[in-house]
């Protein structure tokens, strides 16, 4: 089954939802898509797949500079929308408690305290210094770099990276 790709002014995104699009394409209208990217870590303006409400996918942008100023708008909301990533600056406290452990630390997005189950399946070392946690609700948090935090925040962490 050949893939079908949409670029240009063939294509035109409006917003459905907080992570949810509608897109127009040779005249059909596709509703309550979910932009994800194929390769998040790499390149966020590449390949996105767009997926209806039973994750198959409809269509794949290759490049979002490829659309019309309003319709990557549209698409770069729902992305950031579903991508929500809070970038970690500083940790205060690491505490582990019948398995499950506690992180209490500061983000750009504010201080929060989340809980993680298996840290070794839960934290990803990526590309570089670059360290990606899942906490037990699914939330994704980032350190882009860990060689940048404080003593304290190393010393806290560096044993499950």
């Amino acid at each position: 089954m050949a893939k079908t790709y949409v670029a240009g002014t063939d294509v035109q995104f409006t917003s459905a939802d907080l992570c949810v699009v509608n897109m127009v394409y040779q005249g059909q209208t596709y509703e309550n898509l979910t932009p994800k990217r194929l390769f998040p870590f790499n390149d966020k303006n590449k390949y996105i797949t767009l997926l209806d409400e039973d994750q198959k996918e409809v269509a794949i942008i290759r490049d979002l500079n490829t659309l019309t100023p309003e319709s990557r708008a549209v698409v770069e909301t729902a992305l950031e929308g579903f991508y929500f990533l809070p970038k970690i600056t500083k940790v205060y406290s690491l505490h582990e408690k019948f398995g499950l452990f506690t992180f209490d630390a500061e983000t750009d997005k504010g201080r929060i305290q989340f809980d993680m189950g298996n840290l070794h399946y839960n934290i990803k070392r990526l590309e570089g210094n670059r360290v990606l946690f899942r906490d037990m609700n699914d939330n994704r948090y980032e350190i882009a770099d860990y060689t940048k935090l404080d003593k304290k925040s190393m010393r806290l962490i560096y044993p499950y990276i």
